[in-house]
This record gives C-alpha cells, structure tokens and sequence, in this order.
C-alpha cells in the first residue's frame, strides 16, 4: 500500500527546532563543568482545560552531588503547531540585566520569533553575570560539600 504521509515530515527532521536547540544546549554545560553542574529541560504539566497544543517546561541548573539541587534558570512556552513564537519567562534581575527593567518582559516574557533570535538569546542569557553566579555558586558548593 502507498505511504501518504506528507513527505515534509519526513524533512521536518531536519530542521532545528527551538526545542532541539534548547536540548543541545542544556546537554553542553554538562561538560565544561566536568558535570559538577548540569542543565536540563523538564516538561511542566499543563491543565486539562488549557490548550493542549501549548508546550511549556522549564530549564533548570542542576547540581548533581546536592542531591539534584535545581534551579529554574527561565521557562519557556511553545505552540507545539508551530516553532515560533517562543516565549521565555526569565527571573526579573536576569532580565534587568540583560535589557533594564522591562516591565513587559517581566510579565508576558521574552518573545522570540525565529532561530537567529532564540540563539542570540540563549547566548545573552548563558553569558549574563546573573547566570554565572548561580552556575559558580553551584560548583563551588558541590565541591565543599564533595570534600
């Protein structure tokens, strides 16, 4: 019999999805941090009366050895029909820092529009003093606590 699905799926693959983006990216801090400190994406659980199209989880840092420790660096939501608009939720000194005390930002979130965007972002917010101290604390913590 003769497949009719759309051969776009079959493409689709190839594309880089913000949630592939965001996945390798959390899979990166693993290493450099000789995985003292991690990341990772959870899924959050969405209530039944919402749209369940809407994809929504969080990125966390995790310290390992703290009995996996996490904190939420920002979360994000995505209309799983589309890739973008993604929306980030980032903490309110996070976004302070990186563009001044936006109040919008602050309370519908960060929203990005394609993957030139979501990767400038990313690279803003993993490079933010904010973020680093709380990756420093983190490993300098393990390491007391590991002696």
């Amino acid at each position: 019999m003769e497949n009719l699905w759309s051969t776009t799926i079959q493409n689709a693959k190839n594309k880089n999805s913000p949630l592939y983006i965001l996945k390798v990216q959390a899979s990166q801090l693993g290493s450099i941090t000789k995985n003292l400190v991690r990341a990772e994406m959870r899924m959050k659980k969405t209530p039944s009366s919402s749209n369940q199209t809407i994809l929504a989880f969080d990125f966390n840092i995790v310290a390992s050895l703290l009995e996996n420790y996490r904190y939420r660096l920002f979360s994000a939501g995505i209309d799983i029909s589309e890739n973008y608009p993604l929306v980030l939720n980032l903490p309110k000194k996070l976004i302070i820092e990186l563009i001044g005390n936006d109040e919008e930002a602050q309370t519908k979130g960060i929203i990005i529009n394609n993957e030139l965007e979501l990767l400038d972002w990313l690279r803003r917010i993993f490079g933010a003093e904010y973020t680093i101290n709380i990756i420093s604390s983190l490993i300098q913590t393990t390491e007391k606590g590991s002696n």
